[in-house]
């Protein structure tokens, strides 16, 4: 496997919380997940709610993942203020969704189910957890072919990076000014 990329700098996390971190981006990356124009405390933050919904709190983890682990917001809070050295209120659980759990969401690695199907997307009761689809090949993390399983699942499929792509070139050929840049076209979801 390729040496991982530092994706988040400056951080004030211990190293190996923050190779963690860094560990869980490369994955989302590796799976589509657009994160140029993001701030880093951002990229941070989307790599701990992954994390949080994994259940992973170590390097040695990943092979450990399973679909029954569910998450609500502010359980998500709870368990970045346990296990990645986080101080957040649990008011702040509207930003787990709008913001750090979007693009896993939009790229349905991350599920968001709730008791009530009809439920609205700040439901109390919606909880989120790895897509089924997703869970063996997250497991083979560590795995020495790792990054060539990612390019044999993904053949098939469009990531939202490819999906965001798309989207500009559309406004892009129509004469529209629109910067496409991924913050901007995160912020418009």
């Amino acid at each position: 496997m390729s040496k991982i990329p530092q994706y988040i700098l400056k951080s004030k996390k211990t190293n190996s919380l923050q190779q963690l971190i860094n560990e869980a981006l490369y994955i989302l990356d590796k799976l589509g997940i657009p994160l140029e124009g993001i701030t880093l405390r951002r990229r941070e933050r989307i790599g701990m709610a992954f994390l949080a919904v994994s259940n992973v709190k170590q390097s040695t983890d990943w092979k450990n993942i399973s679909g029954s682990h569910a998450l609500r917001t502010r359980d998500i809070i709870r368990y970045w203020n346990n296990h990645f050295d986080e101080n957040i209120s649990d008011s702040s659980y509207d930003d787990i969704r709008r913001k750090d759990l979007k693009f896993p969401v939009l790229a349905k690695i991350i599920n968001s189910s709730s008791a009530n199907k009809n439920a609205a997307k700040n439901d109390g009761t919606r909880s989120y957890a790895l897509n089924p689809e997703y869970i063996d090949l997250i497991k083979k993390f560590s795995d020495l072919n790792w990054e060539k399983e990612v390019e044999n699942f993904l053949s098939n499929r469009e990531t939202l990076k490819e999906q965001l792509s798309t989207v500009c070139a559309r406004y892009s050929m129509g004469n529209r000014s629109l910067d496409c840049t991924i913050t901007r076209t995160y912020n418009s979801f």
